[in-house]
């Protein structure tokens, strides 16, 4: 014990204070402001590969379709029957 009972040493300290607790939450928001944006430009690209893919494989199906039945015209009728 120390000689100012008072005082408290390192060795008495329990838990945290509130200037310490603010820190970091305040680090803890910054890093959350610059993560949260890449993270939803990641998601967005993801969206628009996935799009483009969808697409392409549509637009070769179309291509097979036409190359297998190349007399049929395309109509939706048509098209709706084959799937």
């Amino acid at each position: 014990m120390s000689a100012f009972p008072w005082k408290k040493t390192l060795s008495d300290r329990r838990g945290f204070t509130l200037l310490e607790l603010m820190v970091v939450v305040m680090i803890l928001g910054i890093i959350s402001a610059i993560a949260i944006p890449q993270f939803q430009e990641y998601i967005r690209k993801g969206w628009e590969s996935s799009a483009e893919s969808d697409l392409k494989n549509g637009f070769n199906a179309a291509q097979a379709f036409f190359t297998d039945w190349p007399q049929e015209t395309a109509t939706v009728d048509l098209l709706k029957e084959y799937g």
